[in-house]
């Protein structure tokens, strides 16, 4: 039986705390609203995350035939995610029926439809606003929208990866630049609530995400052998955790740059007292 090492390293620490940041943005904007008016900005935080950490694992399979190179990835992807999304809304549609009034109930039953769907992320109405919902409190469901964003992301992002896999140099650079700019100034140029829920209007964050991963690895080739999972372990976990794509990753200084300017301005925006207009904020 293979040892698993489980040997510290700071530059895992160092994404595992872009990661917890991220996480104590949400939640400090969730409970406590009036001392952390920006945390919302720390799902922007996670999509940009989880654009490095898909390059990253794209990477490692990019020598895979091509069936196997999709398959894997969705696979991989629906099996961490799935059973416990689904359990999640099965634990809250029995509390809705069983603890909430009717009211609640009427409110609810669409939000589950939409959350089973992964399209929590389209309003029911043209006015309807996230922080409106937030504000009322009564969609049980709303937290579902960052995942309704995710989900299409993962479906394009193995195109959008193999697309740029054939590009090399400054040209891979501007590939993913351009998609970058065409996705944010779709952004910066629709409605609020499509800007906020829009996957085409979130796939700048994850392209800055895979662009820093190409930055972070300075190799002549990307190319890692692939190897099966054992387990179904959480993929985040797995790459952070990765020795091979670490060390590889840490011969970079500017991985350690990209690293720490990104733990800064997280910690800046975190506590920061006093809303910031989200736009300038996003793309820095």
């Amino acid at each position: 039986m293979t040892k698993i090492r489980k040997q510290k390293n700071p530059k895992r620490d160092d994404l595992q705390g872009i990661r917890g940041l991220a996480i104590l943005s949400v939640l400090g904007f969730h409970f406590y609203p009036n001392q952390f008016p920006n945390g919302y900005l720390g799902v922007d935080q996670f999509f940009v995350l989880s654009g490095f950490l898909m390059c990253m694992l794209l990477t490692k399979s990019q020598k895979l035939p091509m069936f196997s190179f999709f398959t894997q990835f969705y696979t991989r992807r629906f099996k961490r995610i799935l059973p416990l999304y689904f359990l999640v809304i099965l634990f809250t549609v029995f509390a809705l029926y069983t603890v909430f009034p009717t009211a609640a109930i009427l409110q609810n039953e669409m939000s589950a439809g939409k959350a089973l769907i992964f399209t929590s992320n389209r309003p029911h109405t043209e006015d309807e606003d996230y922080f409106d919902k937030l504000s009322v409190a009564i969609d049980l469901f709303t937290h579902t929208w960052s995942l309704s964003v995710e989900i299409p992301f993962y479906f394009i992002v193995p195109f959008i990866f193999l697309i740029g896999l054939q590009l090399k140099g400054a040209s891979r650079y501007i590939y993913y630049a351009c998609l970058a700019i065409v996705s944010f100034s779709y952004h910066a140029c629709s409605p609020t609530s499509i800007a906020f829920n829009s996957v085409f209007a979130r796939i700048w964050q994850f392209s800055i995400g895979m662009i820093a991963y190409f930055i972070a690895d300075n190799r002549k080739d990307n190319t890692v052998i692939y190897k099966p999972l054992e387990t179904i372990w959480d993929e985040t976990e797995k790459l952070l955790n990765d020795d091979e794509v670490v060390k590889r990753l840490e011969a970079s200084g500017k991985f350690v740059l990209v690293k720490y300017t990104v733990l800064i301005i997280s910690m800046v925006v975190m506590l920061v007292p006093k809303e910031i207009t989200p736009l300038p904020v996003r793309l820095v």
